[in-house]
Protein backbone atom coordinates (compact mmCIF):
# COMPACT_ATOMS: atom_id res chain seq x y z
CA UNK A 1 0.00 0.00 0.00
CA UNK A 2 1.19 3.45 -1.02
CA UNK A 3 2.01 5.66 2.16
CA UNK A 4 0.31 9.18 2.72
CA UNK A 5 -1.96 8.52 0.06
CA UNK A 6 -5.41 8.34 0.42
CA UNK A 7 -7.67 4.92 1.05
CA UNK A 8 -10.93 3.57 -0.39
CA UNK A 9 -12.87 0.66 0.29
CA UNK A 10 -14.67 -0.89 -3.02
CA UNK A 11 -18.10 -2.90 -2.14
CA UNK A 12 -19.96 -4.37 -4.75
CA UNK A 13 -21.46 -8.18 -5.84
CA UNK A 14 -18.81 -8.61 -8.86
CA UNK A 15 -15.19 -8.21 -9.72
CA UNK A 16 -14.33 -10.26 -11.74
CA UNK A 17 -14.87 -9.65 -15.74
CA UNK A 18 -15.22 -12.96 -16.37
CA UNK A 19 -18.87 -13.37 -15.00
CA UNK A 20 -20.43 -10.59 -16.47
CA UNK A 21 -20.48 -6.61 -17.69
CA UNK A 22 -21.09 -5.71 -13.85
CA UNK A 23 -17.41 -7.89 -12.86
CA UNK A 24 -16.00 -6.49 -15.38
CA UNK A 25 -17.13 -2.58 -14.60
CA UNK A 26 -15.88 -3.09 -11.40
CA UNK A 27 -12.47 -4.50 -12.39
CA UNK A 28 -11.58 -1.84 -13.87
CA UNK A 29 -12.84 0.46 -11.68
CA UNK A 30 -10.52 -0.55 -9.22
CA UNK A 31 -7.59 -0.89 -11.99
CA UNK A 32 -7.97 2.70 -12.72
CA UNK A 33 -7.98 3.79 -9.02
CA UNK A 34 -5.34 1.89 -7.32
CA UNK A 35 -2.53 3.74 -9.92
CA UNK A 36 -3.68 7.20 -7.74
CA UNK A 37 -5.37 5.49 -3.96
CA UNK A 38 -4.87 2.93 -1.67
CA UNK A 39 -7.94 0.65 -2.73
CA UNK A 40 -9.15 -2.41 -0.33
CA UNK A 41 -12.33 -4.42 -2.50
CA UNK A 42 -14.90 -6.05 -0.27
CA UNK A 43 -16.45 -8.73 -2.54
CA UNK A 44 -17.88 -12.76 -2.77
CA UNK A 45 -16.34 -12.50 -6.30
CA UNK A 46 -13.09 -11.17 -7.15
CA UNK A 47 -10.26 -11.61 -9.74
CA UNK A 48 -7.22 -12.21 -8.33
CA UNK A 49 -5.35 -10.28 -11.07
CA UNK A 50 -6.83 -7.30 -8.79
CA UNK A 51 -3.85 -8.35 -5.91
CA UNK A 52 -1.13 -8.11 -8.49
CA UNK A 53 -1.67 -4.49 -8.96
CA UNK A 54 -1.90 -3.51 -5.67
CA UNK A 55 -5.13 -4.31 -4.67
CA UNK A 56 -6.12 -5.27 -0.52
CA UNK A 57 -9.10 -7.68 -1.45
CA UNK A 58 -11.45 -9.27 1.48
CA UNK A 59 -13.08 -12.20 0.11
CA UNK A 60 -16.78 -12.64 1.21
CA UNK A 61 -17.67 -16.63 1.72
CA UNK A 62 -20.86 -17.95 -0.65
CA UNK A 63 -20.73 -21.31 1.33
CA UNK A 64 -23.99 -22.64 1.95
CA UNK A 65 -25.38 -22.96 5.87
CA UNK A 66 -28.33 -22.71 7.83
CA UNK A 67 -28.68 -18.96 7.90
CA UNK A 68 -29.55 -19.24 3.83
CA UNK A 69 -32.52 -20.70 5.12
CA UNK A 70 -33.84 -18.00 7.57
CA UNK A 71 -32.26 -14.72 5.47
CA UNK A 72 -32.56 -14.18 1.67
CA UNK A 73 -29.11 -14.97 0.01
CA UNK A 74 -28.54 -11.39 -1.20
CA UNK A 75 -28.82 -9.82 2.39
CA UNK A 76 -26.61 -12.69 3.50
CA UNK A 77 -23.72 -11.58 1.24
CA UNK A 78 -24.61 -7.84 2.55
CA UNK A 79 -24.50 -8.99 6.05
CA UNK A 80 -20.91 -10.52 5.85
CA UNK A 81 -19.57 -8.00 3.84
CA UNK A 82 -20.44 -5.21 6.22
CA UNK A 83 -18.94 -7.60 8.97
CA UNK A 84 -15.92 -7.98 7.18
CA UNK A 85 -16.00 -3.90 7.16
CA UNK A 86 -16.69 -3.30 10.72
CA UNK A 87 -13.00 -4.73 11.61
CA UNK A 88 -11.53 -2.27 9.14
CA UNK A 89 -9.36 -0.03 11.93
CA UNK A 90 -8.69 2.71 9.55
CA UNK A 91 -11.71 5.66 10.07
CA UNK A 92 -10.76 7.92 8.09
CA UNK A 93 -11.25 6.18 4.82
CA UNK A 94 -13.41 6.66 1.23
CA UNK A 95 -16.41 4.20 -0.05
CA UNK A 96 -17.35 3.26 -3.54
CA UNK A 97 -20.47 1.55 -2.77
CA UNK A 98 -22.37 -0.31 -5.84
CA UNK A 99 -26.23 -1.18 -6.01
CA UNK A 100 -25.30 -5.38 -6.75
CA UNK A 101 -26.45 -6.71 -4.35
CA UNK A 102 -29.43 -4.96 -4.10
CA UNK A 103 -29.31 -5.06 -0.57
CA UNK A 104 -25.79 -2.98 -0.15
CA UNK A 105 -26.88 0.55 -0.28
CA UNK A 106 -28.50 -0.49 3.26
CA UNK A 107 -25.45 -0.42 4.57
CA UNK A 108 -24.40 3.00 3.99
CA UNK A 109 -26.16 4.57 7.60
CA UNK A 110 -23.90 2.11 8.96
CA UNK A 111 -21.13 3.27 6.82
CA UNK A 112 -21.79 7.01 7.48
CA UNK A 113 -21.66 6.30 11.42
CA UNK A 114 -18.74 4.20 11.61
CA UNK A 115 -16.34 5.86 9.10
CA UNK A 116 -15.35 9.53 8.52
CA UNK A 117 -14.88 9.53 4.89
CA UNK A 118 -17.12 9.99 2.01
CA UNK A 119 -19.74 7.92 0.42
CA UNK A 120 -19.96 7.20 -3.15
CA UNK A 121 -22.67 5.31 -4.29
CA UNK A 122 -22.31 4.00 -8.34
CA UNK A 123 -26.33 2.86 -9.46
CA UNK A 124 -26.75 0.39 -12.20
CA UNK A 125 -30.35 0.59 -11.42
CA UNK A 126 -32.69 1.88 -8.30
CA UNK A 127 -34.22 -1.25 -6.26
CA UNK A 128 -37.26 -1.31 -5.23
CA UNK A 129 -38.80 1.42 -8.03
CA UNK A 130 -37.56 -1.47 -10.85
CA UNK A 131 -39.68 -3.90 -8.70
CA UNK A 132 -42.35 -1.25 -8.17
CA UNK A 133 -42.69 -0.45 -12.06
CA UNK A 134 -43.20 -4.33 -12.58
CA UNK A 135 -45.19 -5.55 -9.75
CA UNK A 136 -49.52 -5.68 -9.23
CA UNK A 137 -50.86 -3.38 -6.94
CA UNK A 138 -51.05 -6.15 -4.40
CA UNK A 139 -47.74 -6.78 -3.87
CA UNK A 140 -46.17 -2.81 -4.49
CA UNK A 141 -47.49 -1.82 -1.05
CA UNK A 142 -44.85 -3.41 0.90
CA UNK A 143 -42.12 -2.30 -1.40
CA UNK A 144 -43.39 1.50 -1.12
CA UNK A 145 -42.48 0.70 2.31
CA UNK A 146 -39.25 -0.42 1.70
CA UNK A 147 -38.52 2.36 -0.60
CA UNK A 148 -38.21 5.14 2.38
CA UNK A 149 -35.48 2.95 3.99
CA UNK A 150 -33.83 2.98 0.52
CA UNK A 151 -34.66 6.80 0.43
CA UNK A 152 -33.28 7.05 3.79
CA UNK A 153 -29.98 5.47 2.75
CA UNK A 154 -29.62 7.07 -0.55
CA UNK A 155 -29.55 10.47 0.97
CA UNK A 156 -26.51 9.57 3.26
CA UNK A 157 -24.40 9.87 0.51
CA UNK A 158 -21.87 12.19 -0.30
CA UNK A 159 -22.24 11.51 -4.22
CA UNK A 160 -24.40 9.29 -6.11
CA UNK A 161 -22.88 8.14 -9.87
CA UNK A 162 -25.64 7.15 -12.60
CA UNK A 163 -24.88 5.57 -15.54
CA UNK A 164 -27.83 7.12 -17.43
CA UNK A 165 -29.48 10.73 -17.58
CA UNK A 166 -32.78 9.10 -16.99
CA UNK A 167 -32.00 7.99 -14.27
CA UNK A 168 -30.18 11.11 -12.76
CA UNK A 169 -33.39 13.43 -13.44
CA UNK A 170 -35.47 10.35 -11.50
CA UNK A 171 -32.92 10.24 -8.48
CA UNK A 172 -33.96 14.28 -8.16
CA UNK A 173 -37.76 13.72 -9.05
CA UNK A 174 -37.36 11.36 -6.06
CA UNK A 175 -35.67 13.52 -3.98
CA UNK A 176 -32.90 11.02 -2.84
CA UNK A 177 -30.28 13.60 -3.16
CA UNK A 178 -29.47 17.05 -4.26
CA UNK A 179 -29.42 17.42 -7.81
CA UNK A 180 -25.47 18.80 -7.19
CA UNK A 181 -24.57 15.42 -5.78
CA UNK A 182 -25.64 13.53 -8.51
CA UNK A 183 -23.26 12.54 -11.09
CA UNK A 184 -24.03 10.98 -14.88
CA UNK A 185 -21.16 9.23 -15.81
CA UNK A 186 -22.12 6.46 -18.66
CA UNK A 187 -21.47 2.76 -19.02
CA UNK A 188 -18.79 1.71 -21.64
CA UNK A 189 -18.34 -1.90 -23.73
CA UNK A 190 -15.24 -4.49 -24.49
CA UNK A 191 -14.17 -4.92 -27.67
CA UNK A 192 -14.46 -8.51 -28.28
CA UNK A 193 -14.57 -8.60 -31.82
CA UNK A 194 -12.27 -6.90 -34.57
CA UNK A 195 -15.06 -7.22 -37.64
CA UNK A 196 -12.86 -4.98 -39.97
CA UNK A 197 -14.99 -4.57 -42.40
CA UNK A 198 -18.87 -4.11 -42.64
CA UNK A 199 -20.43 -7.69 -42.92
CA UNK A 200 -23.08 -8.00 -46.08
CA UNK A 201 -26.17 -8.25 -45.59
CA UNK A 202 -26.75 -9.33 -49.53
CA UNK A 203 -28.36 -12.69 -48.68
CA UNK A 204 -29.86 -12.41 -44.91
CA UNK A 205 -30.54 -9.63 -42.58
CA UNK A 206 -29.05 -11.70 -39.09
CA UNK A 207 -30.29 -9.13 -35.72
CA UNK A 208 -28.81 -10.85 -32.24
CA UNK A 209 -29.88 -10.71 -28.84
CA UNK A 210 -27.42 -11.58 -26.48
CA UNK A 211 -27.42 -11.98 -22.80
CA UNK A 212 -29.93 -12.72 -20.45
CA UNK A 213 -33.57 -13.99 -20.92
CA UNK A 214 -35.06 -12.34 -17.51
CA UNK A 215 -38.03 -10.76 -16.81
CA UNK A 216 -36.75 -7.00 -17.40
CA UNK A 217 -35.69 -7.92 -20.92
CA UNK A 218 -39.31 -8.00 -22.32
CA UNK A 219 -38.86 -11.04 -24.03
CA UNK A 220 -42.53 -11.05 -24.54
CA UNK A 221 -42.85 -7.74 -26.06
CA UNK A 222 -39.99 -9.00 -28.93
CA UNK A 223 -41.46 -12.34 -29.86
CA UNK A 224 -44.91 -10.21 -30.40
CA UNK A 225 -43.08 -7.68 -32.29
CA UNK A 226 -41.25 -10.89 -34.66
CA UNK A 227 -44.60 -12.56 -35.06
CA UNK A 228 -45.84 -9.26 -36.73
CA UNK A 229 -42.50 -9.17 -39.06
CA UNK A 230 -43.22 -9.91 -43.15
CA UNK A 231 -39.98 -9.80 -43.98
CA UNK A 232 -38.98 -13.15 -44.93
CA UNK A 233 -34.81 -12.67 -45.08
CA UNK A 234 -33.92 -11.64 -41.77
CA UNK A 235 -32.72 -14.02 -39.33
CA UNK A 236 -33.70 -13.65 -35.25
CA UNK A 237 -30.61 -14.75 -33.46
CA UNK A 238 -31.23 -15.37 -29.39
CA UNK A 239 -27.68 -16.37 -27.50
CA UNK A 240 -28.42 -16.54 -23.41
CA UNK A 241 -30.51 -17.73 -20.70
CA UNK A 242 -33.12 -16.90 -18.32
CA UNK A 243 -36.41 -17.24 -16.65
CA UNK A 244 -38.19 -15.98 -20.31
CA UNK A 245 -36.12 -18.61 -22.50
CA UNK A 246 -38.67 -20.87 -22.83
CA UNK A 247 -40.62 -18.48 -24.75
CA UNK A 248 -37.82 -18.65 -27.13
CA UNK A 249 -38.04 -22.48 -27.45
CA UNK A 250 -41.89 -22.26 -28.17
CA UNK A 251 -41.61 -19.35 -30.90
CA UNK A 252 -38.47 -21.02 -32.50
CA UNK A 253 -40.63 -24.48 -33.20
CA UNK A 254 -43.50 -21.87 -34.71
CA UNK A 255 -41.10 -19.31 -36.52
CA UNK A 256 -37.95 -20.61 -38.78
CA UNK A 257 -36.61 -17.19 -38.66
CA UNK A 258 -35.71 -17.75 -35.27
CA UNK A 259 -32.91 -19.21 -33.97
CA UNK A 260 -31.91 -19.93 -30.39
CA UNK A 261 -28.15 -20.84 -29.30
CA UNK A 262 -28.56 -21.38 -25.73
CA UNK A 263 -26.28 -20.35 -23.34
CA UNK A 264 -22.82 -19.01 -25.13
CA UNK A 265 -19.39 -18.95 -23.09
CA UNK A 266 -18.26 -15.38 -22.47
CA UNK A 267 -15.01 -16.78 -24.97
CA UNK A 268 -17.38 -17.24 -28.12
CA UNK A 269 -19.00 -14.06 -28.55
CA UNK A 270 -16.57 -13.17 -31.09
CA UNK A 271 -18.02 -15.49 -33.21
CA UNK A 272 -21.57 -13.99 -32.59
CA UNK A 273 -20.85 -10.71 -33.51
CA UNK A 274 -18.96 -11.47 -36.62
CA UNK A 275 -21.63 -13.69 -37.70
CA UNK A 276 -24.44 -11.25 -37.02
CA UNK A 277 -25.49 -7.72 -38.10
CA UNK A 278 -27.41 -5.46 -35.66
CA UNK A 279 -28.05 -6.00 -32.02
CA UNK A 280 -31.25 -6.24 -29.79
CA UNK A 281 -31.63 -4.26 -26.53
CA UNK A 282 -34.23 -4.12 -25.00
CA UNK A 283 -35.41 -3.53 -21.38
CA UNK A 284 -39.12 -3.99 -19.91
CA UNK A 285 -42.00 -0.73 -20.47
CA UNK A 286 -42.09 1.32 -17.46
CA UNK A 287 -38.25 0.77 -16.46
CA UNK A 288 -36.84 4.13 -17.85
CA UNK A 289 -35.14 6.46 -15.52
CA UNK A 290 -34.40 2.59 -13.43
CA UNK A 291 -31.61 0.85 -15.45
CA UNK A 292 -29.64 1.28 -18.90
CA UNK A 293 -28.85 -2.10 -20.46
CA UNK A 294 -25.10 -2.07 -20.97
CA UNK A 295 -25.69 -4.50 -23.82
CA UNK A 296 -25.77 -1.25 -25.91
CA UNK A 297 -22.06 -0.33 -25.35
CA UNK A 298 -20.95 -3.64 -26.40
CA UNK A 299 -22.80 -4.11 -29.09
CA UNK A 300 -21.31 -0.67 -30.25
CA UNK A 301 -17.79 -0.87 -29.46
CA UNK A 302 -18.05 -4.29 -31.73
CA UNK A 303 -19.72 -2.90 -34.60
CA UNK A 304 -23.29 -3.49 -34.12
CA UNK A 305 -25.80 -0.76 -34.72
CA UNK A 306 -28.40 -1.19 -32.10
CA UNK A 307 -32.50 -2.17 -32.40
CA UNK A 308 -33.90 -0.39 -28.84
CA UNK A 309 -36.86 -1.59 -27.21
CA UNK A 310 -37.22 0.96 -24.99
CA UNK A 311 -39.36 4.27 -23.93
CA UNK A 312 -39.29 7.51 -25.56
CA UNK A 313 -36.52 10.15 -23.79
CA UNK A 314 -34.48 6.97 -21.70
CA UNK A 315 -30.75 6.93 -22.33
CA UNK A 316 -30.49 4.51 -24.86
CA UNK A 317 -32.83 6.51 -26.35
CA UNK A 318 -30.42 9.79 -26.23
CA UNK A 319 -27.92 8.17 -27.29
CA UNK A 320 -29.42 6.73 -30.71
CA UNK A 321 -30.70 10.14 -31.35
CA UNK A 322 -27.09 11.63 -30.44
CA UNK A 323 -25.23 9.54 -32.51
CA UNK A 324 -27.96 8.40 -34.98
CA UNK A 325 -26.62 4.47 -34.61
CA UNK A 326 -29.59 2.38 -34.08
CA UNK A 327 -33.17 1.97 -34.40
CA UNK A 328 -36.25 2.50 -31.27
CA UNK A 329 -38.98 0.25 -31.51
CA UNK A 330 -42.20 1.63 -30.21
CA UNK A 331 -42.91 -1.37 -27.64
CA UNK A 332 -46.90 -0.03 -27.77
CA UNK A 333 -47.00 -0.73 -31.00
CA UNK A 334 -47.42 -4.25 -32.67
CA UNK A 335 -46.23 -3.14 -35.80
CA UNK A 336 -43.37 -0.83 -34.93
CA UNK A 337 -40.69 -3.28 -35.96
CA UNK A 338 -42.18 -4.78 -38.60
CA UNK A 339 -42.47 -1.06 -40.19
CA UNK A 340 -38.60 -0.40 -39.36
CA UNK A 341 -37.01 -3.61 -40.43
CA UNK A 342 -39.07 -2.99 -43.82
CA UNK A 343 -37.09 0.28 -43.84
CA UNK A 344 -33.79 -1.62 -43.42
CA UNK A 345 -31.65 -2.34 -47.22
CA UNK A 346 -27.96 -2.42 -47.78
CA UNK A 347 -27.74 1.79 -47.76
CA UNK A 348 -29.38 2.37 -44.92
CA UNK A 349 -27.76 -0.65 -42.57
CA UNK A 350 -24.53 1.19 -44.33
CA UNK A 351 -25.71 4.74 -43.52
CA UNK A 352 -26.00 3.06 -39.08
CA UNK A 353 -23.08 1.30 -39.53
CA UNK A 354 -20.97 3.85 -40.39
CA UNK A 355 -22.44 6.21 -37.50
CA UNK A 356 -21.39 3.56 -35.51
CA UNK A 357 -17.59 3.60 -36.39
CA UNK A 358 -17.89 7.53 -35.67
CA UNK A 359 -18.76 7.30 -32.07
CA UNK A 360 -15.76 8.70 -30.06
CA UNK A 361 -13.77 5.42 -29.20
CA UNK A 362 -12.91 6.94 -25.56
CA UNK A 363 -16.52 7.40 -25.06
CA UNK A 364 -17.13 3.24 -25.83
CA UNK A 365 -14.19 2.09 -24.14
CA UNK A 366 -14.33 3.32 -21.06
CA UNK A 367 -11.29 5.85 -21.48
CA UNK A 368 -13.79 8.79 -20.42
CA UNK A 369 -15.68 7.09 -18.32
CA UNK A 370 -13.16 6.21 -15.95
CA UNK A 371 -11.26 9.49 -15.98
CA UNK A 372 -14.47 11.21 -14.49
CA UNK A 373 -15.39 8.52 -12.32
CA UNK A 374 -11.83 9.47 -10.75
CA UNK A 375 -12.18 12.73 -10.87
CA UNK A 376 -14.74 12.70 -9.08
CA UNK A 377 -13.31 10.51 -6.51
CA UNK A 378 -10.24 11.27 -6.01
Amino acid sequence: MKENTRSIVLMAEFFDPKINSTGLYWFKIAQSLSKKMNVYIISPNIDQKLNKIGCETVPISQSKSFFNFLVPNKFLITIKMLSALLKFKIKDIDFLVGTNPYTLPLAIPIIKLRFSGKVHLLTYDIFPQNLISQTNLLFKQPLYLLSFIYYFAYKQCDRIITVGRDMKKNLINLKYSQPNKIVYIPNWGELISNIGTMPSTDSKLKILFFGNLGRFQAIDEILKQINQVKREDVEFVFAGSGQKDYLIRKAKSKDSRITFLGKIPMSERDKIYKSTHISIVSVKYGMKGLCVPSKAYFSLINSHPILCFVEKESELDILCDDHKCGWIVDVKNNNSLDKILSQIDSEEYKEKYYNVSKIPEDLLNGTKSLDEINTVIV
